[in-house]
């Protein structure tokens, strides 16, 4: 396997380079060789496509206590330990105390996050109900079964809820972000929303 240099790397050590770096003289080497990069790189959404295909296919195994039976993932305890763990990582592996300080005065990436959440997807959410009220194209959708005023409601008022903490940090971790300050604006937008969302 070569790699844009005269040495061999070993399979193990093929993914951790971009598809531009694969120069392999095999053609089906060097797709195999972006394949797994690829899956390597986004393996997060192929995890989350197999739990909603599982979910789909034994949905009692999330099924929350009663007192008949309950699933070995009940949401009501599995959440907490999830949301615990996440919490602790993101706490472990933040740096140290400079990190977490020097985040705390980013105000224009504070500024620009939460306006992105609270100002830019709510509006851009009501333009677009605005936008399908108007066009005669799309009134057609702008009905029930499509969007009734309840789900057109319960749409905006979701566009202007933050995301969750754990959440946020884990996708920024995965993309290789800045996780102290995911960490500070996922709390700050999660603490702002109980005044600033309806």
């Amino acid at each position: 396997f070569v790699i844009n240099s005269s040495q061999s790397t070993p399979i193990h050590d093929i993914y951790a380079y971009p598809p531009s770096a694969i120069t392999h003289p095999n053609p089906l080497i060097r797709n195999l060789q972006r394949i797994l990069w690829f899956f390597r790189t986004q393996w997060f959404i192929f995890a989350l496509i197999l739990i909603v295909f599982l979910a789909w296919l034994k949905p009692s195994i999330g099924s929350r206590s009663t007192t008949v039976s309950h699933g070995f993932l009940d949401p009501d305890i599995a959440i907490r330990i999830v949301v615990s763990i996440v919490f602790f990582l993101s706490g472990f592996f933040t740096p140290n105390f400079k990190s977490l300080s020097a985040s705390f005065f980013l105000w224009r990436a504070h500024l620009l996050i939460q306006t992105y959440t609270f100002v830019i997807i709510p509006l851009f959410t009501y333009l677009l109900f605005k936008i399908l009220e108007s066009v005669p194209l799309f009134a057609v959708l702008n009905s029930p079964p499509f969007f009734s005023d309840h789900f057109k409601n319960s749409l905006l008022i979701l566009s202007s809820l933050p995301t969750s903490t754990s959440s946020c940090i884990l996708h920024t971790s995965t993309t290789g972000g800045n996780t102290t300050l995911a960490l500070f604006n996922s709390t700050l937008s999660n603490l702002l929303s109980l005044i600033l969302t309806p």
